[in-house]
């Protein structure tokens, strides 16, 4: 095994390491790493690994990149890595790493090169055509530049202290299996209220459920829709089919986890992937939520004064189709996000704009609820495409749970009704 010793330096030698500034947030990239090729003189295949070292300082960018310069014939890549986790003060930040990769067509903003992100969930994972760790996506292993991506979300005082491995295994690659993607449409009621939960989290991020155990709450709590919404990652696209049925619809998107608050994207294509690494001082949000809608979903910012550390929104209303307005739990921060929402009314009211709200479980593990809160939505049929469509028109509203209905109706005279 060979080692290397990786620190991030200071802006001055960037002849070794360069401090580069991208169309977002500032990028530290490190020195790359090499690995030896196959030996193929006993005709078994081999693998090389690496470990490479460095402490990132307080005030690090958002992500530090490390290059691997991959070679010809890798079957599979593999990472581990582990953190410094030192105690601190009450109210200090501690340490936390979040960690992705990109492959050989680059790192650039919302290309084609995400290959997965597993944040802070997992200490390892890997990747081969056939198959990779949930938050991943499967492919072929291609010779080039790769770039491992690692997010200092807060750092200690004394520096966060890494260690990470890389191994690569070679040999035939295999193939990478065709997806297959949830149907668009159930059987559903034809026009008539639906219930759905949009903001669910599996394995495939920082969830404990399986996509199949998330069904089958989902079905009985008496919900006829939900949508996969993983931190920045369409990873569990492609592991919804099997859970479908005729009594429950399954939309696909991501929850778009940046620094400066979180966006769920509703109901988009298959396979879409959304990036996230920007701040509102980037001026790029305004492109992602097009994006979302040019995939045929709905763009709707997610517990907006939610007060974790960078959940809080900071890129304006301007650009949301929906607000979710109840997240999880009722607590004071849904209070906060109900009473903002409802000054919207007030202007709107005077001709100013006015955005639908919902609400969602963002259920993660055992005990959090699926369906607690959940958004019940007049549709013409149980479709992503009307779904999607009384969301955006508002024709909807928020319910603790299924054993919650609210019915409207008006009457006038000679026995004219409306509901």
């Amino acid at each position: 095994m060979c080692k290397d010793e990786h620190h991030p330096t200071r802006r001055t030698d960037i002849g070794r390491r360069a401090l580069f500034v991208t169309s977002a947030a500032a990028a530290l990239t490190l020195n790359s790493v090499s690995f030896a090729s196959a030996d193929d003189g006993d005709g078994r295949s081999q693998e090389t690994t690496r470990t490479v070292r460095g402490t990132l300082p307080t005030g690090s960018p958002d992500y530090v990149y490390l290059p691997l310069e991959v070679p010809d014939g890798v079957r599979e890549l593999h990472v581990s890595y582990s953190y410094a986790k030192p105690s601190v003060p009450p109210g200090t930040q501690g340490n936390a790493l979040d960690i992705g990769i990109f492959d050989e067509r680059g790192t650039e903003l919302g290309g084609a090169g995400f290959r997965g992100w597993s944040g802070g969930a997992r200490s390892e994972f890997f990747l081969r055509a056939d198959e990779a760790t949930p938050g991943y996506l499967p492919g072929r292993v291609r010779p080039g530049t790769w770039h491992l991506a690692l997010g200092p979300y807060t750092v200690a005082p004394e520096g966060l202290a890494y260690e990470i491995t890389v191994t690569l295994r070679f040999g035939e690659p295999g193939t990478t299996p065709r997806p297959g993607y949830p149907p668009e449409r159930a059987a559903g009621r034809g026009r008539d209220w639906y219930r759905g939960d949009c903001h669910l989290h599996s394995w495939f991020s920082d969830g404990k459920r399986t996509p199949a155990e998330i069904a089958a709450l989902a079905r009985a709590a008496g919900l006829d829709f939900i949508n996969s919404s993983e931190h920045n990652t369409p990873s569990a696209h492609a592991h919804w089919a099997e859970h479908a049925g005729d009594d429950l619809l399954i939309l696909l998107g991501e929850e778009v986890t940046t620094r400066n608050g979180h966006v769920v994207a509703l109901g988009t294509d298959p396979g879409t992937f959304i990036d996230w690494r920007y701040r509102a001082r980037d001026n790029r949000f305004g492109h992602y939520a097009d994006a979302i809608r040019r995939a045929g979903g709905l763009v709707v910012p997610a517990h907006p004064h939610a007060t974790c550390i960078g959940c809080n929104w900071k890129f304006g209303f301007g650009e949301a189709d929906v607000v979710e307005v109840w997240n999880g739990a009722y607590t004071p921060d849904d209070e906060v996000s109900l009473a903002d929402w409802d000054s919207t009314l007030q202007s709107a009211g005077r001709g100013g704009r006015w955005t639908p709200a919902m609400g969602n479980s963002d259920a993660h593990r055992d005990p959090d609820r699926i369906g607690g809160p959940q958004t019940v939505v007049l549709a013409d049929d149980l479709s992503r495409t009307a779904i999607l469509a009384g969301l955006r028109a508002g024709r909807s509203y928020v319910a603790e749970s299924a054993a919650v209905s609210v019915g409207f109706s008006a009457t006038g005279g000679r026995g004219l009704r409306a509901g």
